[in-house]
């Protein structure tokens, strides 16, 4: 591309490889349980090179405990290794990094974590932003106050900065299974975040309502006016092309049936939104109890199956 470049002025066209989608890179692993799988896609961030290391003849514990947390491995230095050909001083950046991934998102929180000026650190994470290894998320509709929030872009980096730097000490002395029910606990909180960017995904591209942008929406009640207002959070919002239309739902990743609860929130949280037409969804990973089926049916609710949106 520069001027001194033997190929400068004949390109023809160029290309941004992005990630493999999710059933693009199932073939990678065809039979691996499709549970697991929605953990190795987050992980992998669809890296077809990260994909072809994870083995669907290994259970969820082998892989990970093999391929990403044995020290000397290929996944287990890579995001260290690439933080350190991109960047001069990668200490700074590291520290960044684990505050966010630990949950640290916001400016002042990371300022805390890592003990960087407020000043500094917006030219830090400036950096990291043109990496494409983190991306500020604002809540959806737009408040127009200043909400947004810093997350791990890319999945491995997600992934290696949440467990490795935290366990460190284990990891290098070989005492692996030690803290792996640790790690296997958290892994569905972990897969939980995947799974919200999985069903606004799906949201995009399944909606009868055409929607022209999806996120999340967070920040204090709307509907209640003084001090007492509450902090709350909705994990799905779309935005209709025609005026007026919004999508609401929320997820939820755990092993029990999702209850009416869930169905009950939802239809207060849709409240905080004045669009005259509003679908409603909740997304599951496990089945949904009789209660909630009911409720549904009475308020319109989708209920959608992880399983049933893979098929």
């Amino acid at each position: 591309m520069g001027y001194q470049s033997p190929l400068y002025g004949r390109r023809t066209g160029q290309i941004k490889l992005r990630p493999l989608t999710f059933n693009e890179a199932r073939k990678f692993l065809p039979a691996m349980n499709i549970e697991w799988f929605l953990t190795f896609y987050g992980i992998t961030g669809g890296i077809p090179l990260y994909l072809s290391m994870m083995s669907d003849t290994l259970s969820l514990e082998d892989n990970i405990k093999q391929k990403l947390l044995t020290k000397n491995t290929l996944l287990y230095e890579e995001p260290r290794n690439l933080l350190f050909q991109e960047l001069r001083t990668p200490d700074k950046y590291n520290a960044i990094l684990i505050a966010i991934a630990r949950g640290a998102t916001r400016l002042n929180e990371i300022s805390n974590k890592t003990g960087i000026e407020s000043g500094l650190l917006v030219s830090y994470i400036n950096t990291l932003l043109e990496l494409d290894l983190i991306e500020k998320r604002n809540p959806i509709p737009s408040s127009g106050k200043k909400r947004g929030i810093y997350y791990i872009k890319d999945g491995l980096f997600h992934f290696w900065y949440r467990y490795i730097p935290h366990y460190i000490n284990f990891l290098e002395s070989g005492r692996l299974n030690s803290i792996w029910p640790r790690i296997e606990e958290d892994l569905i909180q972990f897969t939980s975040l995947i799974f919200e960017d999985f069903c606004r995904n799906w949201i995009l591209h399944n909606s009868p309502m055409l929607i022209k942008e999806v996120g999340g929406w967070w920040g204090n009640n709307p509907l209640i006016k003084n001090s007492k207002a509450t902090a709350e959070e909705v994990d799905i919002i779309g935005i209709g092309l025609e005026k007026e239309e919004l999508v609401v739902g929320e997820c939820k990743w755990r092993n029990e049936k999702t209850d009416k609860d869930v169905g009950e929130k939802l239809v207060e949280r849709a409240k905080f939104f004045p669009y005259l037409k509003k679908d409603l969804y909740i997304f599951s990973k496990s089945e949904f109890t009789t209660s909630l089926e009911e409720y549904a049916k009475a308020h319109d609710i989708k209920l959608i199956r992880y399983h049933n949106m893979i098929d």
